[in-house]
């Protein structure tokens, strides 16, 4: 059994991510941002364990990695899923857009 942490996992990729882990028998832990509502529908569909958590946040961040390497006794995989779009030229995309 694999100990996978996804960011991103309350909806869309994430969510089908969570959902296909879990079936396999993986034990799984999701992040994500703003969907309250989504993330308790897919725990409790799921059994997976959720926090919410602001990944542009350093802080947050390292809180969010220590709570799954504590909650699921460490992690072996990790999908970084959580992002936005910026609809740049990648040259053009600052360090304030990045941020």
């Amino acid at each position: 059994m694999r100990r996978i942490l996804i960011s991103g996992g309350a909806r869309g990729i994430g969510a089908a991510c969570v959902r296909a882990f879990c079936e396999a028998g993986d034990r799984v832990a999701f992040l994500y941002h703003s969907r309250d509502d989504a993330a308790m529908a897919l725990c409790a569909e799921t059994g997976a364990l959720s926090l919410r958590c602001d990944l542009a946040s350093p802080d947050e961040a390292v809180r969010a990695a220590r709570w799954a390497i504590e909650a699921l006794g460490g992690v072996d995989v990790l999908i970084n899923n959580a992002g936005i779009a910026q609809i740049k030229m990648l040259p053009d995309i600052t360090d304030e857009d990045w941020q």
